[in-house]
């Protein structure tokens, strides 16, 4: 019967456990030159003691390994509490891929383990970009026959967040004197952001 059984959930926790939630901004993907804004973050006291001046810590890491950005906070909160914290503005002038690292420094947390940690990155783009990844023909140094065939060709990239359309290339091959012996231009119709194409010119 149902009154033969009884069902009560609990939880067990230690006393001092500043928990970080996760990282609302930044993420993913940011424009170029986006106006500053503060990296914000959720916390938790999931002990059951209050947290008082508990410090925090934001490092991020751009992809030559250097540091960009360091701000440390301290933050007290009552048993059970959730909020949000507000570190110091964070630029994104430059391009480029960041490596996040928020970290719970507070001495007196009992046990600390995965929840006491943020690793996480965002990368900054320019809306439009589109760069040459390959020259495919001729070959680097490549030496042709006199009156040999060739097709030059070369591979583009999407590197912006915009779709890019009706783009025109132009192509040169030149001579030992910097004399250009053949133009030509070369077009897209549409490119995606993040893909590649491959254009090739008329077989000269």
């Amino acid at each position: 019967r149902d009154n033969d059984t009884v069902r009560i959930p609990f939880s067990v926790v230690t006393g001092n456990d500043l928990m970080l939630v996760r990282l609302e901004t930044p993420k993913g993907v940011i424009h170029v030159n986006t106006t500053a804004s503060s990296p914000l973050l959720e916390i938790r006291n999931n002990g059951f003691n209050p947290i008082v001046d508990a410090k925090v810590t934001c490092e991020i890491i751009n992809n030559l390994n250097s540091r960009v950005y360091l701000d440390s906070l301290s933050v007290s909160l009552d048993t059970s509490e959730s909020k949000l914290i507000s570190f110091s503005p964070l630029e994104f002038d430059d391009l480029g891929d960041y490596y996040v690292n928020i970290i719970n420094n507070w001495p007196l947390e009992h046990e600390p383990g995965y929840n006491d940690t943020i690793y996480t990155t965002y990368s900054t783009r320019f809306s439009q970009d589109l760069g040459i990844s390959a020259n495919l023909l001729p070959h680097n140094k490549d030496t042709l026959e006199l009156n040999e065939s060739l097709k030059p060709s070369i591979q583009v990239t999407n590197y912006g967040l915009d779709t890019m359309s009706n783009v025109r290339i132009a192509i040169a091959l030149v001579n030992s004197a910097a004399i250009p012996v053949y133009l030509d231009t070369l077009s897209i119709n549409q490119l995606n952001p993040n893909f590649l194409a491959t254009l090739s010119s008329s077989i000269i």
